[in-house]
C-alpha cells in the first residue's frame, strides 16, 4: 500500500496548513506570544482534522489530502467507537477500575490542558471548538497516530520521527503474536519486529509511505500491522477507535 506524502498528516504539515482560520490564528499567536509555549504534536493534527471534517460534512470539500482522498467515510468510520474515552458523561461506567484512574483521567488531563493552552492563545476557540469536540479528534488522533520517520522541513535531504495519522493504512489492525515467557524490557523491541507481518517505512523515491507485507501472505489472510508492546489499558484504548 503506497500512500502520497501529500496525504500524509504530520503535525508539521498540519501546523502549515494556514488556510484554516484557527490554525493561522495559533501559529500567529504563538509568534507573538512574550511567554515560550508548546503545542503538542497531537493538538496540530487535531487541529486540522477538526477543520477538515467540517469542511467535509458541509459538501465544501477542499483540495487537500485529508478530503480528496477518504471525504466524509472516513470521517464516518474514524468517529464510531466506543464513546468511554472522551465522553465525561460515560466516564461513570469505569468508576473503580485501574483504567480510569491510571489511564483514562491521564488522557482526558493531557487533552484538557492542550485545550487550555489553544483558548488561552486563541480566545475564540472556545466558541468555535468545543471541548467535547476537541476530545474526541485528540483521542482519534492519539489511537490512529503512528511515528514514522518523514522528510524534515529544514533539511529534506534527511528524515526525521515525526507522528502522523497516515488514512487508511491507520485502518489496519493491530496483531503480535503471544510472547512464550515473559517479556523483559530488553525484549520489547526484537519481540515486536519478529511478530510483525508488515512495515511501515517512507521511501524516498516515491515520496511515499508504504505499507509493505515482510513475507508471502495467502490472499484471503487479514492485514495487520504491530503497534507495539503496551499495556493491556493502551491497547483497549487504541482497539476501541477500530470498532465499527
Amino acid at each position: 500500500v503506497k500512500l502520497p506524502l501529500s496525504h500524509v498528516l504530520s503535525a508539521d504539515f498540519c501546523q502549515q496548513d494556514l488556510t484554516d482560520s484557527t490554525i493561522r490564528q495559533v501559529v500567529e499567536a504563538l509568534k507573538k506570544s512574550s511567554e515560550p509555549m508548546d503545542i503538542s504534536p497531537w493538538t496540530w493534527i487535531t487541529l486540522y482534522m477538526i477543520a477538515h471534517s467540517r469542511k467535509g460534512s458541509s459538501g465544501s470539500l477542499s483540495q487537500l489530502g485529508f478530503d480528496s482522498l477518504i471525504q466524509q467515510e472516513y470521517v464516518d468510520a474514524t468517529l464510531s467507537y466506543l464513546p468511554v474515552f472522551w465522553d465525561d458523561d460515560n466516564l461513570h461506567w469505569l468508576n473503580g477500575t485501574d483504567l480510569l484512574n491510571v489511564h483514562v483521567l491521564d488522557v482526558h488531563a493531557a487533552i484538557e490542558t492542550e485545550y487550555h493552552k489553544l483558548s488561552y492563545l486563541v480566545p475564540s476557540i472556545e466558541t468555535s471548538i468545543q471541548v467535547i469536540d476537541f476530545k474526541k479528534w485528540a483521542m482519534v488522533v492519539m489511537s490512529r497516530g503512528e511515528t514514522v520517520d518523514l522528510p524534515d522541513r529544514e533539511n529534506k535531504s534527511r528524515t526525521v520521527p515525526q507522528l502522523a495519522i497516515m488514512p487508511l493504512i491507520d485502518l489496519v489492525d493491530h496483531h503480535l503474536p503471544m510472547p512464550e515467557k515473559p517479556l523483559l524490557l530488553d525484549d520489547l523491541q526484537a519481540f515486536q519486529e519478529r511478530g510483525s507481518h508488515t512495515n511501515i517505512s517512507y521511501d524516498a523515491e516515491l515520496a511515499a509511505v508504504v505499507l509493505k507485507a515482510r513475507e508471502n501472505m495467502d490472499s484471503k489472510m487479514a492485514v495487520t500491522v504491530g503497534y507495539g508492546v503496551r499495556s493491556n489499558a493502551d491497547y483497549l484504548d487504541r482497539k476501541s477507535t477500530r470498532l465499527n
